[in-house]
């Protein structure tokens, strides 16, 4: 990744940081638990076609990990650009890209994705362990992680990113 692309990212992390998050939780400490240069933590969820993905399935592939709520306003901005940027990765074997629900069952999730003629993967969780792995509050949250399953960068509710700005850090992993 070049300098700009870590200096980019680096900028966002501090953006998101410093501001409120779409579904205001109280907590009023700090919400990361991974962030940027740290390994993706274990988890093990069941995707919407009932196959199981784990943080190993992921080794040797950029991944893109979107967790989400449909009841939420940001998450609605976020999630046609997450569908164009699965529409344009989907069939490059190395870059895996996947939604998790933050409580929300299978039906909610799978009726939004019918009425807006979504195909991206997801994994509903009517909980939060999985989120709580990686945050405290705030959606929506992306996480990009390289083949060594290091997080390169991080989105959130403060500024949703484009399809372009989530592409051009795929694309300088893939092509450093």
């Amino acid at each position: 990744m070049n300098f700009n692309s870590w200096s980019f990212c680096y900028i966002l992390l501090f953006i998101i940081s410093i501001t409120p998050s779409c579904i205001r939780e109280g907590i009023e400490t700090d919400t990361d638990i991974v962030l940027i240069g740290d390994s993706l933590p274990d988890f093990q969820i069941v995707m919407n076609d009932g196959s199981v993905l784990c943080r190993s399935d992921l080794s040797g592939k950029i991944s893109v990990m979107v967790f989400f709520n449909t009841s939420c306003p940001d998450c609605r901005l976020v999630l046609p650009e997450i569908q164009k940027l699965y529409d344009n990765y989907s069939a490059v074997d190395n870059v895996k890209i996947f939604t998790v629900s933050r409580e929300q069952d299978f039906n909610s999730v799978y009726n939004y994705w019918k009425d807006n003629n979504y195909n991206i993967p997801f994994s509903a969780q009517d909980g939060r362990e999985v989120y709580e792995k990686f945050a405290l509050s705030g959606i929506p949250r992306i996480y990009i992680s390289d083949g060594e399953l290091v997080v390169r960068c991080m989105f959130s509710d403060s500024n949703p990113p484009s399809v372009g700005e989530i592409s051009e850090v795929i694309e300088t992993l893939r092509f450093p």
